[in-house]
This record gives structure tokens, C-alpha cells and sequence, in this order.
């Protein structure tokens, strides 16, 4: 018995000699900030960890600072140091954007997808590229249709997905599910200004005038209310790094500009259907160019 006991007690030690062995060879992985204290990390690790968070801080700073070059190689050292830190990884595409490398910023939003497949900006943002006309050969609409839809799976309380399929369908010929998706993102975000402003021209194009003068009404109305930007704070999303700026392209999507300076061409908010062919004559003549 005693014989026993005692080679059960060499073979529990050796089981802890061999864990301790195994822990120290694996590589330190990057903790959440304010982890840094843990007195199990070695000083290398704490090294790292510390090195990591300087690096991605500062290349936020640059990123926010438009300086994007310089930010790219601060997101890239931090990947090197956490390869699949999603925060890191979502400001490396977004300057990869700014600077017109679409294909490279399709690669880190990929790789934030495989990181978190249940985040939905990663989705959100590989849309708005394959969606945006400026983006060369990555453009492709049934490709952001794809990553479109994936981000309404994911968050149906979010507008900016609603409003940027809509968009993509609206471009590729369905009508009927561009005005579908409008209305959910209003459902979601009532001052979406481009759910009730496309709405109406669609209704317009249909021939259904009172129903157009009804709905861009709203639209001149919540034009002068305080602007809610889809995708960015405010819709209940508080994801790590939701506080971070959207991309420029964001903010120049395929007809965001016609409904720019909305309230100044109805000062009073009275709108008729004599105004409707002047109003909508630029969204209709960007539409057909675009699909063209």
C-alpha cells in the first residue's frame, strides 16, 4: 500500500512538473486592458502585453488623426504581437480604406469575420466596399448582397444594414425589397432621413404621388432633427470598438449626396407633388447611371 502511495505521489508530481513545463513554453496571449498585473506572467509576456497596447493606443491616434499610413504599421505591429485582436484588425481595414487598398481591407475584414463570426461589422464594411463604384475590380453586388444579409442575421436592431442592402437592391433591380428593407431601417432608426427620403421617390417613380409627398414630408422633417449615424453609437451598439469613426465611404455610398441639404430646399417643410419631378430628377438620373 505504502509502496503504492508512493509512486502515486511521483507520478502526480511529474503530471505537475510537465504542466508547468507546457505553460511557460505557450505563447502569452494579450489580455483585455487592466490585465496586465496577473502575477502568473513572466516579464516577458508582460513585455509584450505592454508593448501591444502602446502600439495599437497610438496607432488609434493616428488613425483619428488622419494620418493612415503611419497607422497602418502601428495596427500591423499590433497584429504581430495579437493576430486576432478584432478592434486592431477592423482599424487596419478601415485605414486600408481611406488610402484606396480595398483588396487589402477586404483581407483584415475577412479575418475579422473568421475572428468573430457573430460581430456584425466586419460584414457591415466588406458590404460597403463591394457596394461602392469607386472600388475597382472588388466591386461586386452580389458578393455585398451576400455579406449584407449576413449582417441583418446577426443584428436586426442596427439600421445601417437595413439601409445599406437596400441600396445593393435597389441598384440590382428589385424595387420591391429596396422599399422592404427602407422601411425596416426606419422601423429601427425613425430618424433615418434616407429610409423615408428613398421611400418617396420610389413611390414617386410608381406613379403614387400622395404617398411620395407623405413620406419625404418625414423626410424634411427628420433632416432637421439630430442626426443619427447607422452603424455608429447611439442604436444601442456598444461593441468594443463601436466608438471608433466610420469609414469616408460610409458617408459617400451610392446616393447619400442627393439628399444632402434637404431641409434648405423645403425651408418651410411644406412639400408638394409639383416639387417631386425636381426633387427626385437627381436620384433617379444617379440610379440609372449606376446601374448602367
Amino acid at each position: 500500500m505504502n509502496h503504492r502511495r508512493g509512486w502515486l505521489g511521483v507520478a502526480v508530481l511529474g503530471a505537475i512538473a510537465l504542466g508547468v513545463v507546457y505553460a511557460r513554453s505557450k505563447p502569452a496571449a494579450v489580455p483585455a486592458d487592466g490585465e496586465l498585473g496577473s502575477a502568473a506572467l513572466g516579464e516577458a509576456a508582460k513585455a509584450r502585453i505592454v508593448e501591444f497596447w502602446s502600439t495599437f493606443r497610438h496607432a488609434q491616434s493616428l488613425r483619428r488623426q488622419g494620418h493612415w499610413e503611419p497607422a497602418i504599421d502601428g495596427f500591423l505591429r499590433a497584429l504581430e504581437l495579437d493576430p486576432r485582436h478584432q478592434d486592431a484588425l477592423y482599424g487596419l481595414a478601415n485605414c486600408y480604406i481611406e488610402i484606396g487598398r480595398f483588396e487589402a481591407a477586404l483581407a483584415a475584414l475577412e479575418r475579422l469575420a473568421e475572428s468573430d463570426p457573430l460581430g456584425q461589422r466586419a460584414y457591415l464594411q466588406i458590404g460597403l466596399i463591394r457596394s461602392y463604384p469607386g472600388a475597382g475590380d472588388v466591386y461586386d453586388l452580389d458578393a455585398a448582397e451576400a455579406a449584407l444579409r449576413r449582417a441583418v442575421e446577426i443584428n436586426q436592431e442596427e439600421s445601417g444594414a437595413f439601409l445599406r442592402l437596400a441600396e445593393v437592391m435597389l441598384v440590382k433591380g428589385d424595387p420591391d425589397r429596396a422599399f422592404e428593407l427602407y422601411a425596416l431601417a426606419n422601423r429601427s432608426n425613425f430618424r433615418a432621413v434616407e429610409g423615408y427620403y428613398v421611400r418617396a421617390y420610389l413611390r414617386w417613380r410608381a406613379g403614387r404621388a400622395e404617398e411620395a409627398v407623405e413620406l419625404l414630408t418625414e423626410a424634411v422633417r427628420q433632416s432637421r432633427a439630430p442626426t443619427i449615424v447607422a452603424g455608429v453609437p447611439g442604436e444601442g451598439d456598444n461593441r468594443p470598438g463601436s466608438t471608433l469613426p466610420p469609414s469616408s465611404i460610409d458617408e459617400n455610398r451610392m446616393f447619400a449626396r442627393v439628399w444632402n441639404g434637404l431641409a434648405g430646399r423645403f425651408p418651410g417643410g411644406a412639400v408638394t407633388a409639383s416639387a417631386l419631378d425636381a426633387e427626385f430628377a437627381a436620384l433617379d438620373a444617379e440610379l440609372r447611371a449606376v446601374a448602367r
